[in-house]
């Protein structure tokens, strides 16, 4: 791919190939049984737990579709869903041990990927991708509470 590409695109691959190597660090701790899908779900998720709708939201994908990754997750023991005592019909989410365990090595896998960025363009040109992406970011977030 050439640097000719919408700015989108590349995002996009560097995003999709820091995902790959993320799988396949986990594969590497035997940990084969989680998909992108899941990713995008388990990036969302905080340390103390959150209701279906909330990570919803925050992944900006349907209860749905949360549900049934969420599901998945929970058939594979990383989740576990519980009711809310007053009102069944609202679910939580939280990690299971072994679910903490995933996200500690996702954790240090990830620090190792951005510590490889980091050797590979330098520590100042490092740092001014991240500040450059960061200020692009705030403009997207500028022009959302603008149209609010």
């Amino acid at each position: 791919m050439t640097t000719d590409q919408p700015t989108a695109r590349l995002l996009l691959k560097l995003f999709r190939d820091f995902e790959q190597t993320l799988l396949e660090q986990l594969a590497a701790h035997n940990i084969t049984d989680v998909a992108p899908s899941h990713l995008n779900i388990l990036r969302h998720l905080n340390n103390e737990g959150m209701m279906i709708s909330q990570l919803a939201h925050d992944a900006a994908l349907s209860k749905q579709l949360v549900g049934r990754v969420v599901q998945e997750l929970a058939a594979k023991h990383y989740l576990m869903i519980t009711e809310d005592q007053k009102d069944r019909r609202i679910k939580y989410v939280n990690y299971t041990d072994k679910g903490t365990r995933l996200i500690s090595h996702a954790v240090e896998i990830v620090n190792a990927i951005e510590l490889q960025y980091e050797r590979a363009l330098g520590k100042t040109a490092y740092n001014q991708f991240r500040s450059t992406i960061t200020q692009l970011s705030a403009i997207h977030s500028k022009q959302e509470k603008d149209n609010a």
